[in-house]
């Protein structure tokens, strides 16, 4: 019997890799797990459906088990930055969920990194969040109390003293029904059953809330998919190296199970790119409806799992 395929990752494009690990290290909690400089060449470009590819890498690890934060630094294609006037609304991966062991003690650190909250806090102890961006732009909703929902319990727990996992990632998309098929059908996402936000969110949404929203969930992380009325579409010429959040990845440690689920990829609407291989690990890349980037991959050997930064530095 084999496991099915979870979110084992979250990536970002970003232009200063040094600042933004340390940021995400001194203020929330994670903790590095290698890296590698100057990679790429064809067959990274080919995995990613970019025309060249050359850049840098590093990783970070929470609480989770088999989950990581992955960020590069792109050399070539050289990365557009986030737009000026950036917003939520705008159709593409948009913001990730944290929780966080100590909600005041990360507030206060925000502050003194020069990252104050861009909300107000909502709630009440011990169900408070707050919404902030990033060094690099980008939205993260930090949460004291942890997401309490059927079937998407916090579990596999490898490091009970980390401070830090991420629980959500939300995408802002046209098509709500059409988002949903692709993610239930081709890749095994399942309906959460009930909201992650109500109307007392609303300022973390900054702006108007969403029209329509809808919960999935694969494993322990849920994906929010939010759509809105007059979402602006990509940057013309916007490719995913593009600084910002890159996509997510479904991950297993059987082979069988990403094979498995490669091929209904590939029966579904997506475009699959070129399969990179390491080793017994193996990844590509998908493109689904309305441009969305997906990650499948399979690491079954431990020592690539290690390499590829799901484990903490020593």
């Amino acid at each position: 019997m084999t496991n099915e395929m979870a979110v084992c990752q979250v990536a970002f494009s970003v232009l200063d890799l040094r600042r933004t690990m340390s940021w995400y290290q001194e203020v929330l909690g994670f903790l590095p797990s290698g890296g590698s400089t100057d990679q790429g060449g064809p067959e990274a470009a080919a995995m990613q459906g970019l025309p060249v590819c050359r850049l840098d890498m590093a990783w970070m690890v929470g609480r989770q088990d088999f989950f990581q934060l992955e960020f590069f630094r792109y050399h070539e294609p050289r990365p557009a930055p986030r737009r000026p006037d950036a917003h939520p609304s705008d159709l593409g991966w948009a913001a990730i969920g944290l929780w966080v062991a100590d909600f005041d003690k990360v507030v206060h650190r925000l502050g003194e990194a020069g990252t104050p909250p861009a909300t107000p806090v909502t709630g009440s102890a011990p169900g408070r969040r707050v919404g902030v961006r990033d060094p690099e732009g980008v939205l993260l909703e930090i949460m004291e109390s942890d997401v309490h929902l059927p079937g998407a319990e916090l579990t596999g727990v490898a490091r009970p003293e980390a401070d830090v996992a991420v629980r959500f990632a939300r995408l802002v998309v046209r098509d709500i029904g059409q988002t949903r098929t692709f993610f239930e059908e081709a890749l095994g996402f399942a309906e959460a059953g009930q909201p992650l936000h109500d109307a007392s969110h609303e300022p973390l949404w900054l702006g108007e809330p969403p029209q329509e929203t809808l919960l999935l969930r694969a494993g322990h992380f849920l994906l929010e998919l939010v759509s809105y009325p007059d979402s602006r579409d990509r940057p013309e010429g916007y490719l995913i190296s593009d600084q910002g959040l890159l996509n997510i990845a479904l991950g297993s440690r059987h082979t069988e199970d990403y094979r498995r689920l490669l091929s209904r990829a590939r029966d579904s609407s997506a475009t699959v790119h070129g399969e990179l291989r390491i080793g017994s690990a193996a990844a590509s890349y998908l493109t689904g409806p309305g441009g969305i980037s997906v990650e499948l991959l399979t690491i079954p050997d431990l020592a690539i799992e290690r390499a590829a930064g799901f484990h903490p530095l020593e």
